[in-house]
Parts: structure tokens; sequence; C-alpha cells
């Protein structure tokens, strides 16, 4: 709640602005409305900043392109339909890393990072060319190695096992 000498304040600074801006036909200046009003710029600066406008978070926020209203919340809200989702993914990920440590070799581990997206961060899956440059192997190379590695990973039992958890929370998503 605002006290009510700053909104008395904060209203005659208000009719006095108009009525500088009228008589020198520019906006008046903070020093010229606290020497009309008889009081200092600091009074006059924490009077207007008690005053400010409340906007809701529920507030609609501009058009979207689709014409569509957004709140402030859909406009920062993630993408993932769980908060915790990329928390559980990250943990996967881990997970995954320490199986394919325990039983694949480093080229093997290379070739499925690529495969699948891991390999540098960008998410974006290898071919089986792009690998077998980046490896100097041919494609048909490449497709062997994955092809054992993944039957290493299938024959890994105990391993596979620990997935499960991760695998069952990102189901549900």
């Amino acid at each position: 709640k605002v006290p009510e000498r700053m909104l008395s304040l904060v209203r005659r600074a208000e009719a006095v602005s108009y009525g500088i801006t009228a008589r020198l036909g520019r906006p008046a200046t903070e020093a010229e409305l606290a020497e009309e009003l008889k009081c200092t710029v600091e009074d006059l600066a924490a009077a207007k900043r008690a005053i400010r406008p409340v906007y809701s978070v529920d507030a609609f926020a501009a058009a979207s392109r689709t014409g569509q209203r957004q709140t402030p919340y859909s406009l920062v809200r993630c993408k993932q339909s769980r908060p915790d989702s990329f928390v559980l993914r990250g943990s996967l990920r881990d997970a995954l890393e320490g199986v394919m440590e325990d039983t694949l070799s480093e080229r093997e581990r290379a070739i499925l990072r690529m495969r699948v997206g891991m390999d540098d961060g960008s998410g974006r899956v290898k071919t089986l060319r792009e690998i077998g440059e980046r490896l100097q192997l041919n494609s048909r190379k490449v497709r062997t190695v994955e092809q054992s590695a993944y039957g290493k990973l299938r024959r890994c039992g105990s391993g596979v096992r620990d997935l499960e958890p991760y695998l069952e929370g990102l189901a549900e998503d």
C-alpha cells in the first residue's frame, strides 16, 4: 500500500508536468518538477518508484506470430514435458557411458557415441560415412564395429539392467 502523500505528490507532479510542457514546449526535467512542487528530486523519485504499476505473472504478453496471446510463463517454458527429464536424461547418459566404458573398446564407444549424437554435445547423429572419414575407416567397417558393439551391449546383462530405472522414467514422459 502506498502512502497518500506519495500518491498526492505524483498526481501533482503529473499536473505540473503538463503545465511546464505547455509553457516551455518540451518535457519538464525532474529538477524543474521538484522546484515547482517544493520538494527534493529524491522525494519525487521515491514517490514515483512507490507507485510503479504492478504486473501480474499471468498477464498476457505480446501476440506471437500465430496471433495467439501468451503468458510470460509460456514464453520461457521448457519444451520438455517434465522439468526433471533434463536431469534424468543426463543421469541416463552418465550411466550409459559407464556401461560402455566397462564393456566396449575405445573405437566401439567412439562409433556408438557418434551414431547416437553423444560425441560432440550437438546431439546430431552422424552417418556411417562421416564416422568413417573421421576414424579413417570405410562405411562397411564402421557398420560392422557398430553391430559388434550393440551385440556386446545386449550380452552385457548386469550393466544394461542398471539402465532400466532411467528408461522407465523417460517412458513416462
